[in-house]
């Protein structure tokens, strides 16, 4: 695995996931603090339950390359993630 580290291909898909299953973590974080079940959380979003599971799932992550790549061009990268409640949802 040492090796891997050091490989900058490797280091950078790397990093890059982190800030994906961050944003991931986060949503998964906001579902259950809200209580909701995925089949409520996808009436909201007017989408199906089995859609909202993909998005959740390990296979099927939400596109987030466009978010990311935006915060990267404008140089940064996301770290942390802070979710807090909506008023009035």
């Amino acid at each position: 695995m040492q090796h891997l580290v050091l490989n900058p291909e490797f280091k950078k898909a790397w990093e890059e996931s982190k800030e994906e299953f961050a944003i991931l973590d986060a949503m998964i974080k906001a579902r259950k603090r809200s209580k909701l079940t995925q089949a409520q959380v996808a009436r909201r979003m007017g989408t199906t339950p089995s859609a909202v599971s993909r998005m959740l799932g390990n296979k099927h992550h939400p596109r987030l390359d466009p978010v990311a790549a935006f915060i990267h061009a404008n140089g940064f990268r996301i770290k942390k993630l802070v979710i807090e409640p909506v008023k009035n949802v």
